[in-house]
């Protein structure tokens, strides 16, 4: 029996390839993209067009994670060390 949730530092994904391996060794049943969807955006388009060398890679600074915290309190959006466009879509 497959624990309901798992701690998902046990998990950081560095690649599709990493997500597509864990999920057929049946480790899990499906993988989410919070901080590397922050970091960018197109990661599923990427890598359904077999463009995973552009992706842009979360490196777990934690610094999306710091900035919603002081910035939640001042109305401003979060950052992210890889990509700067973060939070400033409308601009």
């Amino acid at each position: 029996m497959k624990t309901a949730l798992g701690s998902s530092r046990r998990f950081l994904l560095g690649s599709s390839r990493d997500a597509a391996e864990q999920i057929a060794a049946g480790i899990q049943d499906f993988v989410g993209l919070g901080r590397p969807f922050l970091a960018d955006p197109s990661w599923p388009e990427k890598t359904e067009l077999g463009r995973e060398d552009e992706i842009v890679s979360c490196i777990n600074c934690l610094h999306c994670f710091e900035t919603l915290l002081q910035n939640a309190w001042l109305a401003k959006p979060i950052e992210c060390s890889r990509n700067s466009l973060l939070g400033k879509e409308t601009d």
